[in-house]
């Protein structure tokens, strides 16, 4: 049986809450990439973990569009590598497809290993 406790404090992980809590300049330093190249990741040595990208909502969209990111509905793409584990990253759907997020992906692995 799952220890309840620790499902619950999982489940409360709030991306919203947690990107609220970021200074205003790195979260309109991450407007201004998503504006430049449609795509963040959390490797990127912006303010966005792993986790935060995980639980991204449309809330959390709302907020960065705030910080002067004017471009179309964010999506979270992820996958695991077995030479780096887990990255995420944010993509404007707008500018590029899920090929193109999956992609990116595997390009940011690259970078990681060498």
């Amino acid at each position: 049986m799952l220890n309840s406790k620790a499902s619950l404090s999982m489940d409360r992980f709030n991306a919203y809450d947690a990107l609220s809590e970021i200074a205003p300049a790195e979260l309109t330093q991450v407007a201004s990439q998503l504006n430049q190249t449609g795509v963040v990741s959390d490797e990127d040595g912006l303010c966005l973990g792993s986790m935060l990208i995980e639980h991204w909502s449309n809330r959390c969209s709302d907020l960065i569009r705030g910080y002067g990111y004017g471009g179309g509905e964010l999506a979270v793409r992820g996958a695991f590598f077995s030479a780096v584990g887990a990255i995420y990253l944010l993509y404007d759907q707008k500018r590029h497809s899920g090929e193109d997020a999956a992609d990116e992906l595997r390009r940011v692995a690259k970078l990681q290993v060498t």
